[in-house]
């Protein structure tokens, strides 16, 4: 995958998580089954997917899980910026 379309999958993962409102949203639900498609662009995500899933199953974790998915994400995009600076 090319790094403009990794930094705009990316870009589009990070906006979609961001717009989560909370747990019982359909739309969070739904976000948890597609999550499976982001694997190739974020490598780590089959290492902490199952506890990302955890957290966002219960309303005292949800944000945890949140705030984790949205980490991992910002991290992989400046990963990918800074792989762009050197070429």
């Amino acid at each position: 995958m090319e790094n403009s379309d990794k930094l705009q999958t990316l870009d589009n993962l990070l906006l979609k998580v961001k717009q989560l409102r909370g747990y019982g949203d359909m739309n969070s639900f739904k976000f948890v089954n597609d999550l499976k498609d982001f694997e190739h662009v974020l490598p780590e995500l089959p290492i902490q997917y199952e506890h990302i899933i955890e957290d966002l199953a219960s309303p005292q974790t949800w944000n945890n899980g949140k705030k984790t998915l949205e980490k991992n994400v910002e991290h992989a995009i400046s990963a990918t910026h800074e792989n762009n600076s050197y070429k």
